[in-house]
């Protein structure tokens, strides 16, 4: 399965700018399974979806777009899961590659960013923007939860004075 369903001459390893990192895991979720199905359905979708970036006047995806296969699940706990994501995301990045993570629950961020903050300077992305931002973790979990009195900024602020930031 590719991101995309783009021909294969965009789709191999050694050409693509993106690498794609599936990561099915969702052991700590705490109110309901099932994000771990999010990266094969963000994969299906993504067959359906235009190739033609209108704000940019491209076909993007002639960067190259890799797929790498599902990582394996670490049944052993959270703490080997992250290190498992963090390592495949390291080796991707190691090669000259940008990172896209397909996640399940929320733990999986941790790995690909604990990856990149030590190696931001190897992302080919890295020399061409002001702030160096690489990598993209896309995580499937839904919260399902009322939303914050006061909005989105007012949480921040509060979880700051509490943190003493």
């Amino acid at each position: 399965m590719t991101f995309g369903g783009i021909e294969p001459e965009y789709a191999g390893f050694e050409k693509a700018l993106f690498v794609v990192l599936p990561v099915p895991y969702d052991l700590t979720s705490t109110y309901r399974s099932g994000s771990r199905l999010g990266p094969a359905a963000i994969l299906d979708a993504s067959a359906n979806m235009e190739l033609y970036d209108e704000e940019l006047g491209r076909e993007t995806y002639r960067r190259g777009i890799h797929t790498l296969p599902f990582l394996e699940v670490d049944a052993r706990g959270p703490k080997e899961m992250i290190e498992s994501i963090r390592q495949k995301t390291l080796d991707v990045v190691q090669a000259g590659k940008i990172p896209v993570t397909l996640g399940g629950e929320h733990s999986v961020s941790f790995g690909c960013v604990q990856a990149l903050k030590r190696n931001i300077r190897r992302c080919p992305c890295s020399s061409s923007m002001p702030t160096p931002i690489c990598g993209t973790p896309i995580r499937a979990a839904l919260t399902v939860m009322p939303p914050w009195p006061g909005g989105f900024r007012k949480a921040v602020r509060l979880s700051k004075q509490a943190s003493g930031a």
